[in-house]
């Protein structure tokens, strides 16, 4: 039979200075520039300038089976 735990991983994503007066409309160029065009991560890119007011986390329900390493090893690709 299957057992589930409920997994969350916190992200901490690396962002360039804030610029003093910028509006959180004002995407953030640098970052939108490191993926490929029409990729999840581009997409997710584009909303970077939110990262500077709040934190993304990942939830997932996986096989109790599952070790912090597979769950690492799981999120390491995106």
């Amino acid at each position: 039979s299957f057992h589930g735990q409920y997994c969350h991983i916190d992200l901490n994503l690396p962002l360039p200075e804030k610029p003093l007066m910028s509006p959180i409309e004002m995407p953030i160029e640098i970052i939108h520039s490191l993926f490929e065009p029409n990729t999840l991560m581009d997409r997710l890119a584009s909303y970077a300038q939110y990262l500077y007011i709040t934190q993304p986390r990942l939830n997932a329900c996986l096989p109790s089976s599952c070790s912090k390493e597979d769950v690492a090893a799981l999120f390491s690709n995106i």
